[in-house]
């Protein structure tokens, strides 16, 4: 993966492509069985938003922006 600065403290400069690419990334991500499950498991919880769409914003939030 070359989309990452591999030094901590140091700020990543993200382009247009690199967010399309983490995007496809989450997309393909959540058409697997597993995350179909932990999405359901996290909504039954109530840590998650039923709405995928939200959940995915958070996912991606969560992966991409901390």
């Amino acid at each position: 993966m070359d989309n990452y600065e591999s030094e901590t403290g140091i700020v990543e400069t993200v382009t247009n492509e690199e967010r399309k690419e983490n995007w496809h990334f989450i997309n393909l991500i959540f058409d697997t069985s597993v995350m179909k499950l932990a999405h359901k498991f996290l909504v039954s919880k109530g840590k998650a938003s039923p709405n995928i769409d939200d959940f995915k914003q958070d996912f991606h939030d969560m992966w991409f922006k901390l």
